[in-house]
């Protein structure tokens, strides 16, 4: 019995897969020419398409997406310029004394047809809303926070069949 006293040659990444690429050289020289030329197209036909899978279809893809989304995220964008500028309004505004905002209250219910409830100053004052279209529903909430300095601190708002909306709406200044 003997026994080798030599340690084991550590193996080179590459080692393993010599025989492998010898064995494929062979192959390859075996090969008759039209052979060899129906193979590199095949292998060149696989590469391009595997190219086109994973690199360019995916680009393309998405470049065309951002191409329809544009419009829309730039119209986005210009309505949340808009509100900003409304919002730096609004903060260069005086605050109102209590009789105004009670008066501008008043008028800003009974143009968008909302029954109209005293303002309380020491919290939220809380608005009952019955059968309100969803438009004036809307321009009378701006017209609380713009005009009036006013806005909704909690909403129970229901739609009914008719499409318009019932509850109510507690709201409170700035």
């Amino acid at each position: 019995m003997t026994v080798d006293m030599h340690p084991a040659s550590p193996q080179t990444p590459g080692a393993a897969a010599q025989p492998l690429v010898g064995w494929l050289g062979t192959r390859w020289k075996a090969l008759l020419p039209r052979e060899q030329l129906v193979l590199r197209a095949a292998t060149t036909l696989g590469a391009l398409a595997l190219l086109w899978l994973v690199g360019l279809q995916p680009a393309l893809r998405t470049r065309q997406q951002a191409q329809t989304e544009l419009p829309r995220l730039q119209a986005q964008l210009q309505t949340m310029q808009a509100l900003q500028q409304q919002a730096a309004h609004v903060r260069t505004m005086p605050a109102l004394e209590p009789g105004q905002a009670q008066l501008l209250f008043t008028q800003a219910c009974r143009t968008h047809g909302i029954a109209d409830t005293p303002l309380r100053s020491d919290g939220p004052s809380t608005v009952d809303i019955q059968g309100v279209e969803p438009g004036a529903l809307g321009h009378w909430l701006e017209a609380l926070r713009t005009e009036v300095h006013l806005r909704p601190v909690r909403a129970q708002l229901r739609r009914d069949a008719q499409g318009l909306w019932s509850g109510t709406v507690q709201v409170q200044g700035y």
